[in-house]
C-alpha cells in the first residue's frame, strides 16, 4: 500500500487553492531577489540553527510557589521580632527627622524674635523712654503748680496723709495679734492647757460616752414594723424595698413612755432615713451600723426626756 509523502516545505489544503513553499520561494526570487538571498544566508547560519528556547526553565519560573505548610513558632517569633525591630528603627528615623525639623523651626523662631527684640531696644525703646520722661516732667510741673496754689494747712495735711494712712494700716495689722491692746479685765479662761502642769492627747476612738462609762438600767421598746422603698442603685432594680423591726433602748423609763406615745412620729423619721439608703448599703454590715447611728442621733433630737442609748434590729429584709 503506497502513501503519498509531502515535503516539509510544502503545505496543502483540502480546497482547490493550494500554494506550496517552493512556489512561495520562486515568487520571492522573481519579485525581490535580494530578499531571497538574505533568507538563504540566514537559513545557512549555524548559530541560528543551534539556537533554542529553554521552555522548561520558563515554565518552572511561571509555576506558583509550593506551600511550605504552617511555620514553626521559632520562625514566627523571628519574623515578629524582625518586623518589630524594623518598625522601631523606622520610628526612630522619622522621630529624628521630626525633631530636626522642629529644632530648625524653633531656632529660626527664636532667632527672629531675638532680632525683633534687638530692633525694639535700638529704635522704639529710646523713643518710649524719652516720651515717658517728657510726660513725667509735664506731670511734675502741673503737680508743683497745683501744690503751690494750696493753702498752708492743706499743704501740711497733704504731706501727713501718707503717714496717717500707713499708721492706720499698722494698727489694723497689730490688732489681730494677741495682747497688743491693753485690757482692763483678764479674759475668761477658755482652756486649761495654759495653766495645767501637763497635757495629754487622746484618740477619739479611745473615748467613751459618759452615759456608757457608768452602766445603769436600760429600757427597751420594740417599734412597729416598717416597710419602705429604698433609693435605686447600681446593685438593685428600680424599686428596691426593705422590711425591718427595730428595738430602741432608752436610759430612763420616762423616755420609754415618750417614745411609745410618739411612736408614729418616730417611725416616720426612721422611714425617711431609710429611704435615703440604697440596697447595697443595708445589705452590708457597715451600712447597717451607719443606719443605726443616724437613727439614734435623730431620735435623740426628738426626745424631750432622756436619751436613746442604742438602736438595733430584731429583723431586717432587703429586696433589690
Amino acid at each position: 500500500m503506497e502513501t503519498d509523502q509531502k515535503s516539509p516545505k510544502e503545505e496543502t489544503s483540502q480546497d482547490g487553492d493550494t500554494i506550496s513553499l517552493e512556489d512561495i520561494d520562486k515568487l520571492l526570487e522573481e519579485e525581490d531577489p535580494e530578499f531571497a538571498e538574505e533568507l538563504e544566508e540566514i537559513s545557512k547560519d549555524k548559530e541560528i540553527q543551534e539556537a533554542h528556547v529553554e521552555g522548561d526553565e520558563i515554565i518552572a519560573d511561571e509555576e506558583p510557589e509550593e506551600d511550605e505548610g504552617p511555620k514553626s513558632f521559632k520562625e514566627l517569633f523571628k519574623e515578629k521580632v524582625t518586623h518589630g525591630f524594623t518598625a522601631f528603627i523606622d520610628g526612630i528615623y522619622w522621630l529624628s527627622l521630626w525633631v530636626g525639623e522642629s529644632s530648625k523651626k524653633v531656632f529660626f523662631f527664636l532667632k527672629r524674635k531675638a532680632l525683633d527684640i534687638r530692633i525694639f531696644f535700638q529704635t522704639e525703646f529710646p523713643e518710649r523712654v524719652r516720651y515717658f520722661k517728657s510726660q513725667l516732667g509735664a506731670f511734675n510741673q502741673q503737680f508743683l503748680f497745683y501744690f503751690k496754689g494750696l493753702g498752708l494747712w492743706r499743704k501740711i495735711l497733704f504731706v501727713l496723709s501718707p503717714l496717717l494712712f500707713s499708721g492706720a494700716l499698722f494698727l489694723v495689722y497689730k490688732s489681730f495679734q494677741k495682747d497688743f491692746w491693753p485690757q482692763i479685765y483678764h479674759p475668761y479662761l477658755s482652756s486649761f492647757e495654759e495653766v495645767a502642769d501637763w497635757t495629754r492627747s487622746y484618740k477619739p476612738q479611745d473615748l467613751v460616752l459618759l452615759r456608757r462609762a457608768f452602766p445603769h438600767k436600760e429600757y427597751t421598746i420594740l417599734l412597729d414594723k416598717i416597710v419602705v422603698n429604698l433609693t435605686p442603685g447600681p446593685e438593685s432594680g428600680t424599686t428596691p424595698m426593705a422590711y425591718m423591726e427595730i428595738y430602741v433602748v432608752a436610759d430612763t423609763q420616762a423616755s420609754l413612755v415618750e417614745i411609745k406615745e410618739r411612736e408614729k412620729e418616730f417611725l416616720d423619721v426612721i422611714s425617711r432615713t431609710a429611704e435615703k439608703f440604697q440596697y447595697r448599703d443595708l445589705s452590708r454590715y457597715r451600712g447597717k451600723q451607719l443606719f443605726k447611728e443616724i437613727v439614734g442621733q435623730k431620735l435623740n433630737k426628738l426626745l424631750n426626756v432622756g436619751n436613746v442609748t442604742r438602736v438595733y434590729f430584731k429583723e431586717i429584709i432587703v429586696k433589690p
